[in-house]
């Protein structure tokens, strides 16, 4: 005969299994007891605050992992006009050098991300804060953690800004000068508008994440996870990272599009020695893959004038200027592709996802 608690769970009785814990689902030893009606609203800045994190953490990780792809394209690329020794087996690898100013909460947690989805390897990071003593455990994985902003700024070709803007005028004295002319600054202070960062740093490739949510969001749902790893890992989140996937109903957080425009235009400056075609080539394999039936053109990744400068200049692509992209409130051509076309949407959102469920790169060998 089946006992009664076989019974009970082959029925699936929610939260059967806790029947025999008296704590279970008891009101005074949740956190929200004692909030009235209207504190209890302020309880979802917890969700948005959270997601605002994740959203930060999954633009960065795709940042380093399409940089890295595109590095290590360009590697291949010189390698095959080498020739090979039957017993050099290894690929060519050259990464970027991923520099992090400030690893309070959202620094650590880019770390994490980086080292476990973006084929970051820990001797590619170096990290400036003002207590490096309390990094011991990234210390000891090999992680170069420091307090000297200049050396991140003289070594570094993709430096994340994630300190307090309280420690603004001191970071900008010490790196003001020294950041290498093709590297690209990114910054996380929300409270920092673009153009006084471009004004105190004196530098024109700098770029930052800007978050936008609306009234009307703020009874949306977002999941609130236990870590990064663990948010990053969930396939809904990561659509809800992502600008172009397709997902119905009221965000939390709105996913940015200029932060994948900056990249897109870096991406495009750091191949620019090769000839216009190639260069198309790859932004399109690196962006959707190979898409039977489409391929952007330069009509979409570029404006009208610098469409024009392409053809004065004979086949030299101009330089994109990072920082216009990301302070643009117009509509610029890949903004609008990126909003409306449902093929790039589709496939884009295929290779953005991608990076999460760690199928974006090709295994290396040490």
């Amino acid at each position: 005969m089946m006992s009664l608690y076989s019974r009970l769970t082959s029925q699936h009785l929610p939260n059967y299994s806790n029947a025999n814990d008296v704590t279970h689902d008891l009101a005074s030893l949740n956190f929200e007891h004692g909030l009235n009606e209207y504190e209890m609203r302020y309880k979802k800045l917890q969700a948005r605050h959270h997601a605002m994190t994740i959203m930060s953490v999954a633009h960065a990780t795709y940042m380093v992992s399409v940089l890295n792809r595109v590095r290590q394209m360009i590697a291949e690329k010189k390698q095959k006009g080498k020739v090979k020794s039957m017993y050099n087996k290894t690929q060519p690898r050259d990464p970027i050098k991923v520099g992090i100013i400030g690893c309070g909460r959202l620094g650590k947690q880019i770390v994490s991300s980086l080292l476990y989805f973006s084929d970051v390897r820990p001797s590619e990071l170096i990290i400036s804060t003002r207590q490096p003593e309390k990094l011991d455990n990234l210390q000891q994985a090999g992680i170069t953690c420091v307090y000297n902003n200049r050396m991140v700024a003289q070594n570094c070709d993709l430096i994340l800004l994630c300190f307090s803007p309280a420690s603004l005028v001191t970071v900008v004295e010490e790196i003001q000068g020294h950041i290498r002319g093709n590297s690209l600054v990114f910054s996380f202070l929300a409270a920092v508008c673009l153009g006084r960062l471009k004004a105190m740093l004196k530098y024109e490739q700098i770029a930052k994440m800007d978050l936008n949510w609306s009234p009307k969001s703020f009874d949306a749902l977002w999941t609130i996870g236990n870590d990064v790893i663990s948010a990053l890992l969930d396939p809904v989140t990561i659509q809800l990272c992502c600008p172009t996937s397709s997902r119905g109903g009221k965000q939390v957080i709105e996913a940015p599009t200029t932060s994948i425009e900056v990249i897109i235009y870096h991406m495009m400056n750091m191949l620019s020695h090769l000839p216009p075609d190639q260069i198309l080539s790859l932004v399109n394999d690196i962006l959707i893959g190979k898409v039977e039936g489409f391929e952007m053109s330069w009509e979409y990744l570029l404006t009208t004038e610098q469409f024009k400068q392409l053809k004065r200049a004979k086949g030299q692509l101009p330089h994109m200027r990072v920082d216009e992209v990301s302070s643009s409130t117009q509509g610029t051509p890949l903004r609008t592709m990126m909003q409306q076309n449902d093929i790039f949407q589709h496939h884009f959102a295929d290779q953005f996802c991608s990076v999460f469920s760690r199928l974006y790169h090709k295994p290396t060998d040490e």
